[in-house]
């Protein structure tokens, strides 16, 4: 079931590579001598090298705030991708439907940039969302002009503008959850969906909760503190699905008793010891 895997230092965070790292696996072909971190030959990560300034989002107020597009001209995203923007701690990430890549920022005046060696992910993708990946990487390393009106953001460098809307985050109870990775032995790992679907979350307002594993479905209940979801014991169905033992073991081992949990815009991680959960839903704004 697990397809690819990357190494963090704890969990919530993910792995750094360097910038040339990031370019390399885009297979744009450019290097960067100065750059520190990467992947070694026996598959560990370093650390980026990244500022120690640490940014407020200046007069725009941008740190603690997410963003979504809802329009690029300028430059044509790759089909049914969606690019996000997340500003928090001084640290900007950036996702479009491939690697999240990451690194301090700063804002000059009305201009927006990483201000240290950005790291990411280490998936491999789609080459076109590989080199959209790297487009990002150029783009928020060299800097945009940004302006905030109200909940819109609007990015623009050269020919290309970017409109962006602010990103609520998304209430725990009542959402659809569907679980986009898992965390385990320091590993956040994606996965191909099972012949039963991608796996689920439910919690309602009551308590109840609703699980779909990929293979077969629970209940139990829950109950909710501002940081921790304690859940009963869980009644499943006992269907035989090889293709989903895996990722089905993670989520019974996880939604059993005390956890917690936080929740960034549209995405709630899930924790418990050293394995977590990582759910989507669809962004709110």
């Amino acid at each position: 079931m697990t397809r690819n895997s990357t190494r963090v230092g704890r969990f919530g965070a993910v792995a750094a590579v360097s910038l040339a790292a990031a370019l390399v696996l885009a297979s744009c072909g450019s290097s960067d001598s100065g750059a520190k971190g990467g992947s070694g030959a026996d598959g560990t990560t370093t650390e980026a090298t990244t500022s120690t300034t640490a940014a407020s989002g200046g007069a725009l107020g941008l740190d603690g705030k997410a963003f979504t597009a809802t329009g690029v001209e300028g430059y044509e995203p790759v089909a049914d991708s969606q690019l996000t923007l997340t500003f928090q701690d001084g640290n900007l990430s950036v996702n479009a439907g491939c690697n999240t890549l990451f690194s301090t920022y700063e804002v000059d005046g009305d201009q927006l940039a990483w201000s240290g060696t950005p790291g990411g992910t280490m998936m491999g993708c789609p080459d076109d969302l590989m080199n959209q990946d790297t487009w990002l990487i150029e783009l928020f390393t060299a800097g945009v002009t940004a302006q905030l009106d109200g909940d819109e953001l609007t990015l623009t460098s050269d020919d290309v503008t970017i409109t962006l809307a602010e990103v609520a985050d998304a209430p725990l109870e009542g959402t659809a959850w569907t679980l986009e990775s898992v965390v385990a032995d320091d590993a956040v790992s994606t996965y191909a969906s099972g012949e039963g679907g991608d796996p689920t979350l439910t919690i309602a307002e009551d308590g109840t909760v609703q699980v779909f594993t990929g293979c077969n479905t629970g209940n139990t209940t829950a109950e909710v503190t501002d940081t921790t979801i304690t859940f009963a014991p869980m009644a499943m169905t006992q269907m035989m699905c090889a293709d989903a033992a895996e990722v089905e073991a993670a989520v019974t081992t996880v939604l059993d008793g005390e956890t917690t949990y936080v929740i960034d815009g549209s995405s709630l991680t899930i924790t418990k010891g050293d394995t977590g959960l990582i759910y989507t839903s669809p962004p709110s704004t």
